[in-house]
């Protein structure tokens, strides 16, 4: 049995420490312990084993940093800067007899280290790592640089007895210079390296 250590650090946005932040410490198949920054942006956490320390950001940009834990008593120092947030906006294609109301957006980074510890809850996995109800048919969110999948959904449970509700799924997601990810196992996967548009195609289920 691995004996337990304390990994400690700092996050930094922008060169200021960052309060609030959850912090996980991993291994490649699990998550062992689950922290969160204090007002100086440091975090304490003990574990046996832990291969990563991944920094989950939600507000005021969306995306995950996983820091390799190197040798014993080594700070985990884990920096975002300006370069590495970018924006991806886009907007919802409906078809012609579908008025938009709305749609939930679902967006989740591909990081080496696996879904099951970006997607990590105590009461299990999330569906998707940020989730948000649009209602306009165009969205602006600030990410970090990577590899993102999408997903895009409206979908209403209704009683049998009701009239049928118009669900949407994802047709089809395309880039700005017009080439579209293959969906992979529902999600639409692609870089997004600098400022991105998208158009999301949505289609009756």
């Amino acid at each position: 049995m691995r004996e337990a250590r304390e990994l400690a650090g700092t996050v930094t946005v922008l060169g200021v420490p960052m309060r609030g932040v959850q912090i996980l410490c991993a291994t490649r198949s699990k998550v062992l312990a689950s922290t969160m920054t204090d007002q100086d942006g440091q975090f304490r956490a003990v574990a046996a084993g832990a291969e990563f320390v991944v920094a989950r950001f939600t507000e005021p940009f969306v995306g995950c940093v996983a820091q390799p834990v190197s040798e014993v008593g080594a700070s985990v120092e884990i920096s975002v800067e300006r370069a590495d947030i970018v924006r991806l906006s886009g907007h919802f294609e409906l078809p012609a007899e579908v008025a938009f109301d709305w749609a939930d957006l679902k967006l989740t980074p591909r990081l080496d280290v696996p879904p099951v510890v970006v997607l990590w809850e105590l009461e299990g996995l999330r569906e998707a790592f940020w989730s948000r109800r649009m209602v306009q048919p165009t969205f602006e969110v600030r990410v970090l640089r990577g590899t993102w999948e999408l997903r895009a959904a409206r979908e209403i449970d209704a009683p049998m007895a009701l009239s049928r509700p118009v669900n949407l799924g994802v047709a089809q997601v395309t880039l700005e210079d017009g080439s579209a990810p293959a969906p992979r196992f529902g999600g639409y996967e692609f870089v997004i390296a600098e400022e991105t548009s998208v158009t999301v195609s949505l289609q009756t289920i």
